[in-house]
């Protein structure tokens, strides 16, 4: 992959991570107080952007240095393909949610909200940090280094992309647990399962359309998803 394009692919990635000032992150009680003593309350807001800024700028070094091994590419198709695809992909993604929404809501509704009350993304930071930034973190980089690593050990190429595919999207799922166990601190196996279920499944979608078309259709199939959602929140507040 071209020097030029890495460079391109990380600042698109940076707005996601720009994105993050557009809410205020929540803190545990302790590291709130200690950060407080040394900075600004602005200041520890930049602060929190640099740990996304680094892997950022990881996954990029990463997925340059490997996709060329692999059979996953940036740019493949042309926009009409990728905007068909990534909305009727995003649009199945979002019923998939929403079933578990419905089976899971009825043992653990009082976590779910509670959850929810946590942390309140802004839209601007679901497209972009959600829709983008993720996207380059978790398959650009992850899974992209999963596949050509499994491509020394197995031979099967199919084989090698399903690893990846789905180690990525575990990882990625149980990368949202720790903000459960600060709300929570003592989950229920249901809201576990659902946070894990629910991203992993939602991952492995993703990536298996970053695997048969490119990367930027399954940023506009993330993106979608969020729509979607947050369309149907919209909906629901008015109660329609």
């Amino acid at each position: 992959m071209k020097l030029r394009e890495s460079v391109i692919l990380f600042f698109i990635g940076l707005l996601g991570v720009l994105s993050l000032l557009s809410i205020d992150i929540p803190l545990p009680q302790e590291v709130k107080e200690e950060l407080l003593q040394q900075f600004q309350s602005n200041q520890i807001k930049y602060l929190i952007l640099v740990n996304p800024t680094i892997l950022l700028g990881l996954a990029t070094v990463i997925g340059s240095l490997c996709i060329s091994h692999t059979p996953f590419k940036v740019w493949k198709i042309d926009w009409k393909v990728t905007i068909f695809q990534g909305t009727i992909i995003g649009a199945g993604v979002v019923l998939f949610l929403l079933v578990c929404d419905a089976m899971i809501s009825h043992f653990a509704w009082d976590e779910m909200q509670k959850l929810s009350a946590f942390i309140q993304p802004t839209l601007l930071m679901k497209v972009l940090y959600g829709g983008i930034t993720e996207e380059i973190l978790m398959r650009f980089g992850l899974m992209t280094l999963f596949c050509l690593v499994f491509s020394k050990l197995i031979k099967k190429e199919k084989v090698n992309v399903w690893i990846a595919i789905v180690l990525s999207s575990l990882l990625f799922a149980i990368g949202h647990l720790p903000i459960a166990f600060a709300v929570l601190e003592t989950p229920s196996i249901f809201i576990i399962l659902y946070i894990v279920i629910g991203n992993t499944l939602g991952g492995m979608a993703f990536g298996y359309v970053y695997w048969k078309y490119d990367l930027k259709t399954a940023m506009l199939a993330h993106i979608t998803t969020h729509l979607h959602l947050t369309l149907i929140l919209l909906l629901s507040s008015y109660g329609i």
